[in-house]
């Protein structure tokens, strides 16, 4: 049995799931089509190569995304034992300047959970890790206020190998941003998961929310 404190932290991030839910499903970036601005706004954002997490940015793994009236590039990370979902998010203006740039390293942790760092402008923002049994739990909490969405949603993504523990702690960085503010606090977030590779995510919200 968990304890007070515990059970209380396990129904703080299961909230912070379900605003995360929310969030992903109704104010999502959607792809941008291609014209002279994205292909622009996409060549500025592969200027600098440079990471905070030691990663590589993986060239073939690049999407352009509406964000209001401006664009966030986001390229997959890759390397030094970081899951794939990790990413750098650059976002731009309507002008087509550049605002902020946001790493997200996720790393598993070999025993079912994982810890997230985070950057903006090459400062770190935010460093947490989450065991399985949270994230279980914290899961588990939320389904039960979803009505089958999460359930759906993490056999969905597990058939492609993003595990449930990412979501949970990526959660707990987003829900309260994207409840408390409507724009680039929430876009930040949303941009480090919508534009995984395939549109994996994407669909996988879809399917889920049906």
């Amino acid at each position: 049995m968990p304890t007070s404190a515990e059970a209380a932290q396990i129904e703080q991030q299961a909230g912070q799931l379900i605003a995360f839910r929310d969030s992903m499903t109704a104010e999502a970036p959607l792809q941008a089509t291609p014209s002279a601005r994205t292909e622009a706004v996409r060549a500025a954002a592969e200027e600098d190569a440079q990471t905070m997490s030691g990663g590589v940015v993986d060239r073939s793994d690049v999407v352009v995304l509406e964000n209001g009236d401006g664009l966030i590039v986001r390229e997959g990370l890759r390397g030094s034992g970081l899951e794939p979902i990790s990413n750098r998010a650059v976002f731009f203006d309507r002008d087509g300047r550049r605002t902020t740039t946001v790493e997200y390293a996720f790393r598993a942790d070999g025993a079912g959970g994982g810890s997230l760092d985070v950057w903006q402008d090459h400062e770190l923002r935010y460093s947490n890790a989450i065991s399985k049994d949270r994230a279980d739990a914290a899961l588990t909490a939320a389904e039960r206020a979803s009505k089958g969405f999460w359930a759906k949603l993490n056999d969905c993504l597990s058939k492609q190998n993003v595990n449930a523990w990412a979501l949970a702690i990526l959660a707990g960085v987003c829900g309260a941003a994207c409840v408390a503010t409507a724009g680039t606090a929430c876009a930040v977030c949303i941009g480090a998961t919508i534009g995984f590779p395939s549109g994996v995510v994407t669909s996988c919200i879809a399917m889920a929310s049906r």
